[in-house]
């Protein structure tokens, strides 16, 4: 659903619902990802930099965060 909002151009939605799969599965360090990049997309870096060392931290061979 998330990804859906973020193609629509809804970010402030696929927040929300990245946000609600993180509460289902906190460790996913791809929903993290994602959700960097949803901040990125809404220029809120402090949020995505925090997203991001949580996807490293929870999955330190995750190249894509290294990357942004």
């Amino acid at each position: 659903m998330a990804t859906m909002y973020e193609s629509l151009g809804d970010v402030e939605s696929a927040i929300q619902e990245y946000k609600k799969a993180l509460k289902a599965d906190y460790k996913n360090s791809v929903i993290h990802l994602n959700l960097a990049s949803s901040y990125i997309k809404k220029n809120d870096t402090e949020k995505a930099i925090e997203e991001l060392n949580l996807a490293v931290k929870f999955d330190p061979g995750l190249v894509e965060p290294h990357a942004i």
